[in-house]
């Protein structure tokens, strides 16, 4: 259980032992043989009346990058994370806010590897926030890579929408997809509301003159990322785009700050953009 010891001290019988910082300390408590042999910065456990442990887990070293994959008539379906980071700062997640990154040589010899022999890799990117304008150049790198060896590779995974809000911005996005065969996104949408965006902590984050720059979302950044939708949309149902289907899925949060109003304007706009689906691009 990844919390704080203070979980030990306030007498909650279920836990045996609490793990705080990165993930190392929880894996030697596995490979432990003995309890002499569990004593080390990260773990913290009760000994009679006391609490014992101190310091934080470092990060666990990766021999090999993990691959969730299966093939299934010639077509590799896999997953991968290469970054575990998020700029925004949400007020309601709990991912990372340092960058925690693979080199994309190691991600490119993982998936090498895994798609050997097959007629198509289904890959999808599991990092939760891809794609952004500064990372775009490091995706590409990977997806040109698999390319350059003859493995036609299809792509999905998680956007934040502001990935693609503005004219250069959806452009180069949309480039970005009709290159490499993207095939379907899960839009982040979450809220519609200025209002519902400031309670629950629904902010993006970005880097100006090389200083991070955290701020809640306006309701001009909301209508905007609703515009950037419907033309994203409008792009994937065009002959402009390669896939022959592709399918986007965009999420919505319901919050207890969520009004009559706030609720009705999220709806309309779920029944809008469900009502685009084209030939081409499947909305859910």
């Amino acid at each position: 259980e990844l919390v704080s010891e203070e979980r030990l001290e306030d007498g909650t019988p279920v836990f045996d032992a609490v793990f705080v910082g990165k993930g190392d300390s929880f894996v030697r408590y596995v490979k432990a043989d003995a309890v002499e042999d569990i004593i080390f910065e990260g773990l913290y456990y009760r000994q009679g009346e006391k609490i014992v442990g101190k310091g934080v887990g470092k990060k666990t070293k990766v021999e090999n990058i993990p691959v969730i994959h299966e093939t299934e008539n010639e077509i590799t379906h896999a997953s991968i994370m290469t970054t575990e980071y998020c700029p925004n700062s949400c007020g309601y997640c709990s991912i990372l806010k340092r960058k925690e990154r693979f080199s994309s040589d190691r991600v490119i010899e993982a998936l090498s590897k895994v798609a050997l022999g097959t007629k198509i890799l289904s890959l999808e990117f599991i990092d939760s926030a891809p794609l952004r304008k500064e990372d775009i150049g490091y995706y590409d790198k990977i997806l040109r890579s698999l390319w350059e060896q003859k493995i036609p590779t299809s792509v999905h995974g998680y956007i934040d929408p502001q990935v693609f809000v503005g004219d250069k911005n959806i452009k180069e996005f949309a480039l970005f997809c009709n290159r490499y065969f993207s095939s379907g996104f899960f839009i982040g949408r979450d809220c519609v509301d200025a209002d519902v965006a400031e309670k629950i902590g629904r902010r993006y984050g970005e880097t100006i003159d090389g200083k991070k720059v955290v701020r809640t979302r306006t309701q001009e950044d909301l209508d905007n990322e609703r515009k950037a939708i419907i033309r994203l949309i409008g792009l994937f149902n065009s002959p402009y785009y390669r896939m022959p289907e592709s399918r986007m899925k965009i999420s919505y949060i319901l919050t207890p700050f969520d009004t009559y109003e706030s609720q009705f304007k999220m709806l309309e706009e779920a029944q809008l953009l469900q009502e685009m689906t084209g030939e081409k691009c499947k909305v859910e």
